[in-house]
């Protein structure tokens, strides 16, 4: 899979829902402001950190959860599949999206959810 995918910043949306799961929110230097805009931090404790999703996916890997991302091509079409493993196998469902970015913050909205109730 090509790595701009994993540089790229998560959705304002995603970043909302990361802080509610424990998602730490110091040591960055992009934030989101409580209107949904992007800039880099100047001063002071960003309102909601922007990370990348690959500093989420380190976190989820540091918490026991993983996010499989596979590329997946058909006849007629590409999709990207998303699972998480370190959970139990009867909520371990394939997530399938058009986009990589679609199937990676289902999956990790899904995370976010485990996290909030379990408190890993």
């Amino acid at each position: 899979m090509a790595m701009k995918y994993y540089t790229e910043i998560v959705t304002f949306e995603l970043a909302k829902k990361l802080k509610e799961a424990g998602y730490p929110q110091d040591n960055y230097t992009r934030e989101y402001d409580e209107s949904g805009v992007l800039f880099r931090l100047i001063v002071g404790r960003p309102f909601f950190v922007a990370p990348t999703y690959a500093d989420v996916f380190d976190w989820l890997i540091g918490k026991g959860l993983s996010v499989e991302m596979a590329k997946v091509k058909s006849l007629y079409s590409i999709h990207w599949v998303s699972r998480i493993e370190g959970i139990p196998q009867r909520e371990r469902r394939r997530k399938t999206k058009l986009s990589f970015h679609e199937a990676a913050n289902a999956a990790i909205e899904k995370a976010c959810e485990l996290l909030k109730g379990q408190r890993l």
